[in-house]
């Protein structure tokens, strides 16, 4: 320790594994300025030794004969919790007197003569330490129970709700909110522009929204691992809407036409087997149209319904109504390794026994028709 650095502008004490220095300034810049290179110059000498100084063992005391802004005595905490706990006397002598007050009159005396003195600087009671706080509280608490000579096991709330009376922090709370107020700045007068949204009325058919999954079917069958990960990805922004997969398939052998539908959510699969020579088209947007009647009759109530289907001429067409739920249709490409949709392709490809029509709405396109709105690959 021979080697320890002196301080050139004080004084410098060791004693065993103790160091004490101290310097003369005249306001807090010029003790830093005069302290700080020789904390370097310790620094370097710990570095140099090995040497670890404890932190928390380590203090700055600032010495001074400047009078401090002084703190009006009265909002002290302890002055006010003794002056309280002299009138708490005063409530038990009246309340336990033969002729003594009504509950009332207590109530009034206690508003009158003592809250006023607990609620005088209370606004800044929320620095002191909570076990202070607790023991104003306490001291109301008790003045309740003598007020109402209740039990010991009358629960506090039933008290103040008895007598209409708000637990301390609640009134701090109040009394202080307008401060907040004002210290923030908050023009409370100032006119708020109102922006008038215009809503559809209830009655009126919602518009189903379209949309194509951002890759081709070219782009999607050469690489099958990018379309899986953004199906994911489109899959994970849909938290809130409730899933439902559906296709249409055309048996060559059999010359019948079936649809499926998969509902996840709901863990619903539904299969069904068109009257011979329904077309893809017509199965397709049965599918849809079952997807939405299943979801709709459910007794959950379902916000937002997406449809995915791998058929373009669908989604092109444009020709259902939503229901009240909003109703997104997705076109997704097929055969590129989409769990949900590849489990709806399996059902279509199910032959069951054969419906017994498919809704006029769809069963009376020509064929003309149909050519013109089957334009979309499949």
């Amino acid at each position: 320790m021979d080697d320890f650095p002196k301080i050139d502008a004080g004084q410098t004490f060791l004693f065993a594994d103790d160091v004490e220095f101290h310097i003369s300034a005249s306001d807090g810049e010029e003790a830093e300025r005069l302290l700080t290179p020789y904390m370097e110059k310790i620094q370097r000498w710990s570095r140099k030794w090995r040497i670890k100084f404890s932190a928390t063992k380590s203090s700055l005391i600032n010495f001074t004969r400047q009078r401090k802004q002084q703190m009006d005595p009265i909002l002290t905490t302890e002055i006010v919790i003794e002056k309280a706990r002299g009138l708490k006397n005063l409530f038990k002598i009246l309340a336990q007197s033969k002729h003594g007050p009504s509950i009332e009159s207590l109530r009034t005396l206690y508003i009158a003569l003592m809250r006023g003195k607990i609620e005088y600087g209370l606004i800044v009671y929320g620095a002191s330490s909570k076990t202070r706080q607790l023991k104003l509280e306490k001291i109301q608490n008790s003045i309740l129970r003598t007020t109402l000579a209740a039990p010991i096991t009358t629960p506090i709330k039933e008290m103040q709700c008895e007598l209409a009376l708000d637990p301390i922090e609640t009134r701090r709370l109040t009394l202080a909110g307008p401060g907040h107020i004002v210290s923030a700045g908050l023009d409370l007068s100032q006119e708020v522009p109102i922006h008038f949204q215009r809503m559809e009325p209830p009655w009126r058919p919602q518009q189903i929204e379209l949309r194509y999954f951002p890759m081709s079917k070219m782009e999607a069958l050469s690489n099958s691992a990018a379309a899986k990960a953004l199906f994911h990805e489109l899959v994970s922004n849909l938290n809130s809407a409730r899933m439902s997969y559906t296709d249409g398939s055309a048996q060559k052998d059999t010359g019948k036409t079936t649809y499926g539908i998969y509902i996840p959510s709901l863990d619903l699969e539904e299969t069904g087997t068109m009257r011979k020579g329904t077309s893809i088209f017509t199965a397709e947007t049965h599918a849809i149209l079952r997807a939405m009647e299943i979801t709709h009759s459910h007794h959950d109530w379902t916000e937002e319904l997406a449809i995915f289907t791998d058929s373009k001429s669908v989604v092109i067409a444009e020709n259902l109504k939503s229901s009240g739920t909003k109703t997104t249709i997705y076109w997704v490409p097929s055969h590129v390794g989409i769990p949900s949709n590849e489990r709806t392709h399996q059902l279509a490809a199910t032959e069951y026994p054969q419906i017994s029509s498919p809704p006029k709405k769809f069963a009376t396109c020509s064929q003309q028709e149909s050519k013109k709105l089957s334009y979309g690959s499949t």
